[in-house]
């Protein structure tokens, strides 16, 4: 998995020309040349995940984002954000994790995602916490603190698991994982290079003792009806159809008696869901089916809807 762009050594340049694009500051073909400051996981502005990633020391400006990043003859990755507030920092997307994205479009015929476990860990770093769990002294994991419901993870892993290997890697305490040479990394970046329904071989420690289960990883509530909005994550819903929220209620409400084809959701930072309203209803159902989802919203919401539909037919 882990090809040259992952062996070189911090003390190698980069040149980076973002052709065909022009960024920021001239009219011509521009090239920049910068050096590795680091490798691992970082937050993707524009996808609202964190994957693997690599930091540069030259300037990303608008246009160039989205330009190759070239290593003697060879590409390297792809210049795709910066950090905002500081000066020469940047990041271009590595090999794996385009080869990744790639593999997945050429298997399937469409974006399937990066995989992740749906869970929320915790360092077991302090031996009196270790010691609570009954972790032996040879032993090293992390503490699962949360389960997304809707993830893969949830009914086979349980809270206060200790998560002591992923397909045979031992886990650190800090949560780290073996990576290139003497460096480290976190496991998440194991999760991530996962293709979706593949399976994966997790070790654990409950209550003293050492389990071993299988999770199918796969991105959380994909579908056809919602393809593209991936990228749209922990956006507060503001208006349905022009009409402003009051609260989730009256969100349920203007949903459920949508009388247009088409269904407007506006998000926070001026960003728009829209879908068809009868598709979106057919496939909610499918959703619900493969996700395990016991219903499509909450009893009280279902209880009231439920109520006024026997109202209505009276």
């Amino acid at each position: 998995m882990l090809n040259f762009l992952l062996r070189i050594s911090l003390c190698f340049s980069f040149y980076m020309p973002y052709c065909p694009c022009l960024d920021a500051g001239g009219d011509n073909i521009s090239v920049t040349k910068g050096v590795v400051s680091r490798v691992e996981p970082t937050q993707y502005v524009h996808g609202a995940t964190q994957l693997m990633a690599i930091q540069i020391d030259a300037a990303i400006n608008p246009g160039n984002s989205g330009g190759p990043a070239i290593m003697g003859n060879k590409v390297a990755g792809v210049a795709f954000q910066n950090l905002s507030g500081a000066e020469n920092i940047g990041y271009i997307i590595p090999v794996p994790v385009i080869k990744h994205f790639i593999a997945g479009i050429e298997e399937s015929g469409k974006y399937m995602g990066f995989c992740s476990m749906g869970l929320s860990c915790q360092p077991t770093e302090n031996v009196q916490l270790r010691n609570h769990f009954k972790m032996q002294p040879h032993m090293t994991g992390v503490l699962v603190s949360k389960i997304n419901p809707l993830s893969d993870a949830y009914g086979v892993l349980k809270k206060d698991d200790i998560i002591l290997e992923f397909d045979g890697v031992p886990i650190a305490n800090d949560g780290t994982v073996p990576f290139r040479n003497r460096e480290r990394i976190t496991f998440d970046h194991l999760v991530s290079m996962k293709k979706p329904n593949e399976t994966a071989l997790v070790k654990v420690l409950r209550n003293g003792e050492e389990h071993a289960f299988t999770i199918t990883l796969q991105p959380v509530l994909m579908d056809d009806i919602n393809a593209g909005y991936e990228r749209l994550a922990e956006l507060q819903v503001k208006k349905v159809n022009g009409i402003e929220i009051k609260n989730l209620k009256h969100l349920c409400q203007l949903v459920e008696n949508c009388s247009r084809e088409s269904l407007r959701i506006d998000l926070d930072d001026d960003r728009v869901v829209a879908l068809n309203y009868e598709s979106a209803r057919i496939a909610t159902s499918r959703i619900l089916e493969r996700h395990r989802i016991p219903s499509r919203m909450s009893i009280d919401l279902l209880s009231e809807q439920n109520s006024l539909l026997m109202d209505s037919a009276e």
